[in-house]
């Protein structure tokens, strides 16, 4: 196992020559080109003395524009901040909420994949080709995949990239994406047989788009969440609504988690009233048709297969680099519509841990739609707790937030309860 230091500071010097220290990312502590850091809201990455004259080579290379237009991370040199014992820092464009692959639905990794395809080719048209392209290197900027590891491009050691190409059949193709669609292993080993990049990007485009994905029909495709109709004929669920993000815009909120969003018309509206949107659903075939949505329409969500009651947990392979989901996903607002029933009745998640997670995932504002036992709709649910109350979960709730309030909501007599920290 690689020996690997679990924490670095970086001694950092701002525009106007102040001082402070920070902390090197998790995941990059492995990175030999230099480490990834925050400052003051941005994203940087110190460059080591011996790797300066390459990056500043590649970056100066002529139509280099053009590589960031197929996908790598945007990047440029900077003057400040200065980092001690570092010959250079570059600012990366920062992705507000990195995902990782297994939240992903399977068109998600294909895009992915697409991405790193276009990558590659344009990179050998430059003479450097890609060494790390894993999964984990991948981010989605909402609908827009991203390739954010610009330490790990190099020149081409040979008329073919067999590192970049091994790793996508590693990486890429042994996960989901050849599991839920048309896509076979056969016909990629086919493709490989080739040693030209262009060729072997054609076929690959070609393969690529051709997957039909087999999403199966789920219990949740057809949930009922109503679409928007015109203010002021709207019934008080979406009222109380379009009301509560007005309230959080107007004090300053920008960022919305909406858990168990579904096919995502609450997102939808969110995003539309100027939020950036990130929305969980445990339903794949309900996240991959919200991401299609999305997609088309170029909207700031980020749609993701996420669930609540089993948080994705810290991981890597030599730090624990790859971080918790409240960590990445925290948003100014929460909400959770028709949600806490189904976790109570048949996940079994107790209302204390309920609300400490909601906690964790909101920094000021928190909508959570109470379904009453005798609700028309769960009245003849089995395995009731008994603890499900909307009085216990204020309780619990209140452990965490500083005051709170009862709205309506429909049908009766299911009720909005909005918290604030």
């Amino acid at each position: 196992m690689r020996n690997v230091p679990q924490e670095i500071v970086l001694d950092v010097v701002g525009h106007n020559g102040e001082k402070g220290k920070a902390n090197v990312d998790l995941a990059s502590r492995v990175d030999t080109t230099g480490y990834v850091f925050h400052w003051e809201g941005g994203i940087y990455r110190t460059i080591r003395d011996n790797s300066v004259p390459e990056i500043m080579r590649i970056l100066r290379m002529k139509d280099f524009e053009q590589v960031f237009n197929a996908g790598l991370i945007e990047t440029e040199l900077v003057e400040h901040p200065k980092v001690e014992g570092y010959g250079a820092v570059v600012k990366h464009h920062k992705i507000e909420f990195p995902s990782y692959w297994n939240e992903w639905t399977p068109d998600m990794l294909r895009d992915g994949l697409l991405m790193l395809i276009d990558l590659g080719e344009e990179l050998a048209t430059h003479g450097l080709e890609l060494y790390d392209n894993h999964t984990y290197n991948v981010f989605f900027d909402y609908s827009e995949p991203k390739y954010i590891d610009f330490g790990s491009i190099g020149r081409m050691r040979s008329n073919f990239p067999r590192q970049w190409a091994g790793y996508i059949k590693q990486f890429w193709l042994d996960r989901r994406l050849l599991k839920f669609s048309n896509l076979t292993e056969g016909d990629y080993l086919k493709i490989r047989e080739t040693e030209d990049v262009t060729a072997y990007c054609t076929l690959m485009r070609e393969w690529l788009l051709s997957a039909e994905f087999d999403y199966v029909p789920t219990e949740w495709m057809g949930y009922g969440q109503r679409l928007f109709g015109e203010v002021g004929s709207l019934p008080p669920k979406q009222e109380e609504y379009l009301r509560f993000l007005q309230e959080c815009r107007e004090a300053g909120a920008e960022t919305l988690l909406d858990i168990g969003a579904n096919q995502g018309v609450y997102s939808v509206m969110a995003e539309m009233l100027g939020y950036k949107v990130v929305a969980f659903d445990i339903d794949q075939t309900s996240i991959a048709k919200l991401y299609r949505h999305v997609k088309t329409n170029k909207l700031n969500i980020l749609p993701v297969i996420f669930d609540f009651s089993k948080p994705t947990e810290a991981h890597g392979l030599y730090t624990k680099g790859y971080t918790v989901g409240h960590e990445r996903f925290a948003c100014d607002v929460t909400v959770a519509l028709a949600l806490t029933h189904h976790m109570s009745y048949k996940q079994r998640v107790d209302f204390d841990t309920y609300a400490e997670r909601t906690s964790q995932f909101t920094k000021r504002f928190a909508m959570v739609e109470f379904v009453p036992p005798d609700d028309k709709h769960i009245a003849g649910w089995p395995n009731r707790p008994p603890w499900y109350t909307m009085e216990n979960l204020i309780e619990s709730m209140m452990k965490h937030f500083k005051s709170y309030e009862v709205r309506p909501s429909n049908p009766e007599p299911r009720k909005l309860l909005v918290f604030e920290k």
